[in-house]
């Protein structure tokens, strides 16, 4: 009589046992699957975010530096300093494994190139693209962001065939950028009597 009492016990605590470590999986695997949604919703959301970032940034480009329909048309300066912060945006976005957007990024570096080349025809601090450069607050920020251009003209260099016309010409102002930005001579900038000091 006893032992058919503990057995009746023994498999009533078993199965109490039981059903209590079901519901504790159960809740375990509910609360994984909260947190692997979550972690879904949160990757999606912060790409989309980063690919609204992007398109903004890059509207924003195309709208300080439009496409060119007319080449033989002189480029209108605009503030070195807004042309800078589009331009840096415009580079800290560029990631080298965007192979779709690779030819529309190599189109507004080109714009970009003919639009800093023109810049530094110019003798005002505000149009040309050295008067960034002569601001405190930008000048370390601004040879970063020249190296960082620097760099992205000699990659495009690279990639260039110089028996194909096309690329002949971005070639030729590719290497126009390099040579501009890297010998001050050419910098009208610093033609300037007052600026005549900082030519070294």
């Amino acid at each position: 009589m006893f032992g058919r009492t503990e057995t009746k016990k023994d498999s009533f605590l078993e199965q109490t046992k039981a059903a209590r470590e079901e519901r504790e999986r159960e809740r375990a695997q509910e609360e994984q699957r909260d947190r692997s949604i979550v972690l879904m919703q949160k990757t999606v959301r912060g790409w989309l975010a980063r690919t609204k970032f992007q398109r903004m940034i890059l509207n924003d480009f195309d709208t300080l530096l439009p496409p060119v329909t007319n080449p033989s048309k002189d480029i209108e300066l605009k503030s070195a300093l807004q042309i800078y912060h589009a331009a840096s945006h415009f580079l800290l976005q560029w990631k080298d494994r965007d192979s779709s957007d690779c030819s529309a990024n190599q189109d507004r570096l080109e714009r970009l190139c003919r639009y800093l080349i023109a810049s530094l025809e110019s003798d005002s601090p505000k149009t040309s693209y050295i008067g960034v450069a002569l601001n405190k607050e930008h000048s370390l920020a601004w040879i970063r962001h020249i190296k960082k251009l620097l760099y992205r003209c000699c990659t495009a260099v690279e990639r260039l065939r110089p028996e194909s016309h096309t690329d002949s010409i971005s070639l030729a102002l590719y290497l126009h950028t390099l040579v501009a930005f890297t010998s001050t001579s050419s910098w009208v900038l610093l033609r300037n009597k007052s600026l005549v000091g900082l030519k070294a």
